[in-house]
């Protein structure tokens, strides 16, 4: 019988321990975005990326001045509020929102 107990005893405190172990820690206030991808990014750099990993993460990342429109298929405002093309298509006139500023903060 007390063998027993010692074994019980011993499970109790195992799974105690296991159980503590698999909280989550606590981020406080702070939000976290956490992305699932297949395999590592060859870079960030918008300029040089050429692999679709690196473009789905840069594409979360940055808005761009459009954006696509996936039930009409045409485009919607991103970092532009308004848009104008030229009447021989050649010429593309983008007027951006008035509060934005660069990523550092600057307008």
């Amino acid at each position: 019988m007390k063998i027993l107990m010692k074994k019980l005893k011993f499970l109790l405190i195992f799974n105690l321990i296991l159980f503590i172990s698999c909280v989550n820690k606590s981020n406080g206030n702070k939000l976290v975005f956490k992305l699932n991808i297949g395999s590592e990014p060859a870079t960030l750099d918008s300029q040089l990326i050429n692999d679709t990993v690196g473009s789905g993460i840069v594409s979360q990342m940055f808005l761009g001045i459009l954006d696509g429109d996936p039930r009409t298929g045409g485009y919607r405002p991103g970092l532009a509020k308004s848009w104008d093309i030229s009447d021989n298509g050649l010429v593309y006139t983008f007027h951006l929102r008035d509060n934005l500023v660069w990523s550092d903060g600057v307008a």
